[in-house]
């Protein structure tokens, strides 16, 4: 059986569909969990929304060249943010190399669990302020507006080997007595 170039698109773009999904339900996760010492999860949170936004942008916007990261997708719909140019090269900045690889958002950088305010404050050409939550829900409220592009009303429909319904797990993080650090004490998949 031959399979189109259409069909092969709409697969893929199925599968982003539902990798969206499973990106907003972790971030909404480490936004709404307090790690062990308190706070939020909010550097494993924000790459995983830039990602999502990332790749909404990829989805949504008209394809160009190039790898870099679709953050301009804030300033259009569904996101509706009104940022300059340069705000949207300067987050795409600290996503692509500070905050993915080096596990920083920047000199001056600092994330926090404030739930009101705009999403991203900046002074001069420095990102000094991400307030997570806020951008959580900007990704979420994007994401609810524009998932009918992504995925049929009729759910996904790739194959179960591929899709996170065909599994399921416990996920169990606490701290070790003799330090800090937060360890998965408990992983437990199993199959429906």
């Amino acid at each position: 059986m031959m399979v189109s170039m259409n069909q092969i698109n709409e697969s893929l773009k199925q599968h982003t569909g539902a990798v969206i999904d499973e990106y907003l339900t972790i971030a909404r996760y480490c936004v709404d969990t307090v790690r062990p010492g308190g706070g939020v999860w909010g550097y494993p949170a924000a790459l995983i929304l830039f990602s999502a936004t990332d790749a909404i942008g990829r989805g949504i916007l008209p394809r160009r060249r190039g790898n870099d990261a679709r953050l301009e997708v804030l300033n259009a719909p569904p996101f509706n943010l009104t940022l300059p140019k340069r705000k949207i090269d300067l987050l795409r900045d600290v996503y692509r190399n500070p905050l993915s690889h080096n596990g920083q958002l920047g000199h001056g950088g600092i994330m926090s669990p404030l739930m009101t305010g705009e999403p991203f404050e900046f002074e001069g050409e420095h990102l000094v302020h991400l307030r997570v939550p806020v951008f959580c829900g900007l990704v979420e409220r994007a994401w609810a507006a524009c998932r009918s592009r992504f995925l049929p009303s009729d759910g996904d429909t790739r194959p179960a080997v591929f899709r996170s319904d065909s599994a399921s797990f416990t996920l169990t993080i606490a701290t070790e007595a003799t330090s800090s650090r937060p360890v998965v004490t408990k992983y437990a998949p199993t199959r429906r």
